[in-house]
């Protein structure tokens, strides 16, 4: 891996393994922050399902305090925050309970919630990534594009943050293909590398799309989540 590689991602809620994976092997994390929230999508709610059952899924969701129709992730707030973590514990025992990793999953959900009581949704999902790498002893360099002051949209973004912070190479997931200006990266000298998300050995029966980090711990454990995120996947010919 290339020692000065860019991710930028938006905050997720207890984001999925792919996301984790792509932000363990690059060298920063940018937080996209300042755009525009998408509803009914994962920056305030992500899938959850049963240990011996995996086709019985649930949405974790966050509930938003309604202020005005559009608004940037970052000004999200809970309607009620503490009605949310009680919603979280509850949903953990009754769908993890009897996983060998329940106790130490608790334990980290805990070490979570004591750092403060959270009226942000966009620091609470920041909050669940950043704890989790630091839970497992993965150092991480983060950066929030919020205060960057770049006003361009789509491609453009990312390239003037990849400029802003002095990143000369973006990693970005296959998904991007679909929405950038792949030809704009070399107009401005920064090279684009793909993550060709591959599943890991253990979970190769499961989907894994939309599902949270916390339905892989429950079911493989911390140890095999920070193996998996430790593995490098990156191309520039995707």
């Amino acid at each position: 891996m290339r020692e000065d590689i860019l991710a930028i991602h938006q905050p997720n809620l207890f984001p999925n393994i792919k996301v984790l994976n792509k932000i363990a092997i690059s060298n920063h994390l940018n937080i996209l922050d300042d755009v525009q929230f998408v509803r009914n999508d994962v920056q305030n709610r992500v899938k959850i399902r049963h240990l011996t059952n995996p086709h019985q899924v649930y949405w974790l969701t966050a509930s938003i305090k309604n202020t005005r129709k559009i608004q940037n992730i970052n000004e999200l707030q809970f309607s009620d925050y503490q009605t949310f973590i009680s919603k979280l514990k509850g949903s953990l025992t009754y769908l993890y309970s009897e996983s060998d990793y329940y106790d130490e999953l608790l334990k980290f959900i805990n070490i979570l919630i004591s750092k403060k009581e959270y009226s942000n949704i966009s620091d609470f999902s920041v909050a669940s990534t950043l704890e989790l790498f630091k839970y497992l002893g993965i150092n991480i360099d983060i950066s929030y594009s919020s205060d960057l002051g770049i006003k361009e949209k789509s491609t453009l973004r990312l390239i003037n943050i990849c400029k802003k912070l002095g990143y000369k190479n973006y990693l970005s997931g296959l998904g991007g293909k679909n929405y950038m200006d792949i030809g704009e990266f070399a107009n401005n000298e920064v090279t684009l590398y793909w993550h060709p998300w591959t599943c890991p050995n253990c979970a190769e029966d499961l989907d894994w799309n939309k599902i949270s980090y916390i339905d892989f711990i429950a079911r493989f454990g911390f140890e095999s989540l920070k193996k998996y995120l430790q593995t490098s996947v990156i191309n520039t010919n995707v």
